[in-house]
């Protein structure tokens, strides 16, 4: 706590202990004055209020000493013995009102209140009141444990002095005699309070752990840092008002000790940021071996694998579709530190230059990445090939000296200029500026006029694939003629997920990678999209655990 705070702490506690003291006086001498045990059984509490303000202020003085060489944690632990203390004589007073008041009713005995009673108890009311919302603010405003104690225990009291004013001004009122009652009411009251303060400085003696809710908020922003591929561990405790994190984190084992331990930083720099009770987070690197990526054959050799990332949005202003190009490649090079090594690009998403970019900033090999673009039959102009071809050479550009697969956006209506396009790509392909290529959201006759018209056939076409529109026909065609389909969108849309998380639940995966899991084991490629870190980990994590043909037979039924 800063010097500064802890000297507006201190100054709330001598105001209360203060007009603690006055309303001890005030309570015992007129509670004796007129005859009124409840009044006297408050004044009892107030006398405990004062042994409560006086431990507060030597427990204030205490915790914000500075870390020493015997207590390299500092000293806030010091709050916690001072609340047991101080909960059980809160609890001896409060035992003790309650076994008067308790006499009382056995014994019969009675003392009658006077009218000035009601007068002595409205003003110990109003005194109540600004100490509890004095306490209250500063609580809020320091979220100091000590306020926030000190605030319950007159918030309380003000409670039982009520109790008080209606006992007495209730008896002058109707005749009703119930300060005995009431007594016994405050007992209670008070032995609240006190198992209350006790509660809480057990907790602070104890290594408590936060909420479930504070829990999964840290793990969530620790997965948001780019290079952090899992937690392997991650404890808390509290430490009084503040929080201590442990926390094992795993990272590419084929990064170098400055890269790895730039992550570590990173994720330091930023929960000690984000979460300002955390009062320091630990961290220890893990290195992970690259998950087992599963890979597919094409007709030509080549292997590639079978998750990839579709980046339409990437690189641009707002993630839109249409957004301005910035050139932003960090969530790409996100993707790569995730494990990702198949991306997919096209002219009409106007960032092949922001995947060129990222291959150049990534230390991973061009030759690990497997890139693909694409280009559409719309708005090309089939009498002047030299045209195509310019806008073929700018990809090249772009991206670099040569494009792994290089497909064939959107099939024109005419069969005859998605021929002449595909024998300009046959063209590059032989030259080796393609190693691969293919077709994209062509149909079965589209398929069929370029494998009966050509000496290459396509080697993939990728094609819209998921829960609203399978495409099982022409994913079954592409299967049987050796063409790799490949699933773009295959997360979007989902109309109902019930299904999919209900089987996700045996293999401890979410609804999108049983769905992924699925594309991949009935031999589709897929490119889901996502911005988001723990995102692209979820969608890349799909290795370890395979479908059964039930759970199948329940995905496409």
């Amino acid at each position: 706590m800063k010097q500064s705070t802890s000297k507006q702490v201190l100054t709330i506690f001598y105001i209360s202990l203060i007009v603690n003291i006055l309303l001890t006086v005030i309570k015992l001498t007129f509670g004796y004055l007129y005859k009124s045990q409840s009044l006297l059984s408050d004044g009892f509490n107030s006398l405990a209020d004062i042994l409560v303000s006086m431990g507060l202020i030597l427990t204030m003085k205490i915790a914000t000493k500075a870390p020493d060489f015997d207590h390299p944690y500092g000293h806030q632990k010091y709050e916690g013995v001072t609340f047991l203390t101080l909960g059980f004589v809160i609890l001896l007073t409060g035992g003790f009102i309650g076994y008067d008041g308790l006499m009382t009713i056995i014994n019969k005995t009675t003392s009658i209140p006077s009218k000035e009673a009601i007068i002595v108890a409205s003003a110990v009311l109003m005194l109540k009141l600004f100490v509890a919302i004095l306490n209250y603010k500063g609580a809020k405003k320091y979220n100091t444990p000590t306020l926030k104690a000190d605030s319950v225990n007159h918030i309380s009291d003000a409670f039982v002095t009520l109790f008080v004013l209606i006992s007495v001004a209730l008896y002058h009122l109707t005749g009703l005699y119930i300060e005995h009652i009431v007594s016994l009411i405050i007992g209670i009251f008070v032995i609240k309070t006190a198992l209350s303060l006790l509660k809480e400085g057990l907790s602070y003696l104890v290594d408590e752990v936060p909420s479930v809710e504070f829990y999964d908020q840290v793990r969530d922003e620790i997965l948001k840092i780019p290079g952090v591929i899992q937690i392997d561990m991650l404890k808390m405790r509290k430490h009084v008002n503040y929080i201590y994190i442990d926390a094992e984190i795993g990272v590419h084992d084929y990064l170098s000790l400055k890269k790895a331990h730039d992550i570590s930083e990173k994720v330091h720099d930023h929960i000690e940021t984000t979460f300002e009770n955390v009062l320091h987070i630990m961290i220890h690197v893990n290195p992970v071996k690259e998950k087992d990526m599963e890979y597919i054959k094409l007709n030509n050799g080549m292997l590639i694998p079978m998750v990839g990332m579709g980046t339409n949005t990437f690189g641009k202003i707002g993630n839109e579709f249409g957004g301005e190009i910035n050139m932003d490649t960090k969530e790409l090079l996100m993707a790569y530190d995730n494990g990702y090594r198949l991306i997919d690009t096209a002219i009409m998403y106007r960032n092949e230059a922001v995947i060129g970019k990222s291959l150049k900033e990534t230390k991973i090999g061009r030759d690990e990445i497997f890139v693909t673009s694409k280009i559409s039959t719309k708005g090309l102009d089939f009498n002047h090939i030299e045209s195509i071809k310019n806008k073929i050479d700018q990809s090249l550009v772009d991206v670099g000296s040569y494009i792994d697969i290089y497909l064939i956006h959107h099939p024109s209506e005419k069969n005859e200029e998605n021929l002449i396009l595909w024998n300009i790509l046959i063209e590059y392909y032989k030259e080796n500026k393609f190693k691969a290529i293919g077709v994209s959201n062509f149909n079965v006759e589209q398929l069929t006029y370029l494998i009966n018209h050509s000496k290459v056939k396509p080697m993939i076409n990728q094609i819209e694939s998921n829960p609203s529109r399978w495409n099982h026909e022409i994913i079954k065609f592409c299967i049987k003629n050796d063409i790799v389909p490949e699933a773009w969108g295959p997360l979007d849309p989902v109309p109902n997920k019930d299904l999919l998380l209900e089987i996700g639940k045996k293999y401890n995966k979410s609804w999108a990678q049983v769905l992924l899991r699925y594309q991949l084991q009935r031999g589709v490629v897929v490119i889901p999209k996502s911005h988001n870190n723990m995102r692209q980990q979820e969608n890349i994590n799909i290795f370890d655990f395979r479908l059964t043909q039930a759970d199948i037979d329940l995905i496409e039924n």
